[in-house]
């Protein structure tokens, strides 16, 4: 029984990993990927952090590397610990092969996570895989891979489905219903704010449903209340900073918005297999259409007793005019707190995991023939690594493709170039930039490392002088203008020096202070001793050939 159990497993474990091989390598060979202005914003932060772990420190709290050279805040206001598969091949191999080795590791932990989430929803293998194709390789998942090159999103996306599967069993009286929300929430909150926000929402307003339907019990609650202590302790150190560095200042944010997608532009690509970096145009994918169609066919047309999977599709149809402009609704909800979400794209992700959901209880019900669902697996997977090919050989065209090609020569180079960002700046900064008021110097970033950036400034005349780089208060500064000491003083949110006439050299270093070490570490024994923890789980399944119920 054991040694059946290990075969299965193993063959299990080989087809996840061709699975997030496949859809990686796609990406990479023949043709490089290429960076957009996230990936510019998430390489230039990932390299700063992976340099300051590389001589066994945490990174500053200010962005020395990249960010537009104006030592923002983004590093402390974007939570990065879930991107250590990025980040750690980052400190020993050069910059594509370790980004080709993060985003195959990410694969793997998606395909791993929704495999996990499936395994509770079917019996049935092929339907499992079938589940499993559909996360991994829709095409929301590709843009937010290898058009938006968004590895905080991307992230975050391979944990939900612990999330989903935690809730499961929660409300089934399971016993590894705290351990799987708590990893699925650690993991994203430690990758992508935006979407624990969404996850966050989502499970509050599915706990007041079942506390009106009266399903809500004692232990569910406990269960919640275990899996939110546990959570915030693995979550502490990227949730305090950017509590920290909120309050002790007032930050420039990114912009409040509701771009909805565009249902034309949307049809041509999903007729033409294609996908875009362009918000207007991100979509689920042929198949993934193809199957939400399905069942709000069924829906609307089936005669007689609800079915389970009918729920599902009401949330999905409600997604999908929140997402598309069938009814434009960005003047009305882009001021309000949903604007922060920017793209309600973003919600795909939702609709992902529903579609899934409800098709794999519809597959459940009616028993569908194995062949046709792995004939429904190929197209999935041939359809996906066509249109990864076809963006690959796209031509510029404005939003729609990123033109900076990948390679270590280019990432280096565009990580340091000055790109407009002001967002994570003081506001004070902001105004005064636009204003364009108190620049009485040109300012020129020419060296620095993790730890110290060095500038060339020039100034039109001798005096105490605003410089256009950020002053994050609660940061300690040690800055050397013209080989001297001089403590950085603030002004308009910007670092103030005495400065001479003509070309001046500054040096700007920055360090961590230990009580956040102390807070890193707290978070990081935290998820070892959970991953610990699931790996003797998954081995007390394996032992015991346990399958989980529906």
């Amino acid at each position: 029984m054991i040694k059946k159990a290990t075969r299965n497993s193993f063959f299990t474990s080989l087809v996840l990993i061709i699975f997030a091989f496949m859809i990686t390598i796609v990406a990479f060979y023949p043709n490089r990927p290429f960076l957009s202005w996230d990936g510019i914003f998430h390489m230039s932060r990932f390299s700063q952090i992976a340099e300051s772990l590389k001589h066994y420190q945490l990174p500053a709290m200010i962005s020395l590397v990249g960010g537009n050279n104006n030592m923002n805040a983004m590093t402390s206001m974007y939570p990065w610990i879930s991107n250590l598969f990025v980040i750690v091949p980052m400190m020993f191999f050069r910059p594509v092969i370790a980004i080709f080795i993060g985003i195959f590791l990410i694969n793997v932990i998606t395909a791993i996570n929704s495999y996990l989430m499936m395994r509770y929803l079917t019996t049935n293998k092929v339907y499992r895989f079938l589940g499993v194709t559909l996360y991994l390789y829709n095409a929301y998942h590709l843009i937010d891979l290898y058009a938006k090159f968004d590895f905080g999103e991307v992230t975050a996306y391979a944990f939900l489905p612990l999330i989903v599967l935690g809730l499961y069993h929660v409300w089934d009286n399971q016993n590894n219903g705290v351990l799987f929300l708590s990893m699925g929430f650690i993991g994203v909150a430690n990758a992508h704010l935006l979407s624990l926000l969404i996850a966050t929402i989502v499970v509050i307003l599915i706990e007041i449903y079942r506390i009106i339907r009266r399903k809500f019990t004692f232990n569910e609650f406990k269960s919640f209340i275990i899996s939110a202590v546990v959570s915030f302790l693995g979550s502490l150190f990227s949730l305090l900073q950017i509590v920290y560095i909120s309050t002790h200042n007032s930050l420039n944010m990114p912009f409040k918005g509701w771009n909805q997608c565009s249902l034309k532009e949307t049809f041509n690509d999903i007729i033409s297999n294609q996908f875009h970096e362009y918000f207007g145009t991100w979509n689920l994918g042929i198949v993934m259409t193809i199957i939400m169609v399905f069942l709000v066919v069924k829906l609307l047309f089936d005669k007689g007793q609800i079915q389970v999977w009918n729920k599902y599709t009401v949330a999905i149809l409600v997604l999908i005019l929140l997402i598309y402009d069938v009814f434009p609704l960005g003047n009305k909800l882009s001021s309000t707190f949903m604007g922060v979400l920017q793209f309600p794209g973003r919600l795909l992700i939702l609709a992902t995991i529903l579609i899934i959901i409800a098709f794999t209880r519809y597959l459940n019900s009616n028993q569908i023939n194995n062949w046709r669902v792995l004939l429904l697996i190929l197209l999935a997977v041939v359809t996906a690594c066509s249109s990864i090919s076809t963006y690959s050989n796209m031509k510029y065209d404005n939003l729609r493709r990123a033109s900076y090609s990948l390679t270590s020569k280019s990432l280096n180079k565009v990580i340091n170039t000055k790109t407009g960002l002001m967002d994570y700046v003081p506001k004070a900064m902001v105004n005064d930039y636009s204003k364009n008021t108190s620049y009485n110097v040109k300012t020129y970033k020419v060296g620095g490392d993790y730890k110290r950036a060095e500038y060339k400034i020039v100034a039109k005349k001798t005096g105490e002088i605003s410089v256009p780089l950020a002053y994050i208060n609660g940061v300690r500064y040690i800055a050397t203008v013209n080989n001297k000491r001089e403590e950085p003083k603030v002004r308009q949110g910007q670092v103030t020096f005495y400065l001479k006439k003509g070309n001046n050299s500054v040096i700007i270093r920055s360090q961590t202070s230990g009580i956040w070490y102390i807070i890193f570490g707290v978070s990081m024994i935290t998820i070892f001793t959970l991953v610990l923890y699931s790996l003797w789980k998954l081995w007390g399944l394996l032992l015991t050939n346990h399958t989980f119920q529906v």
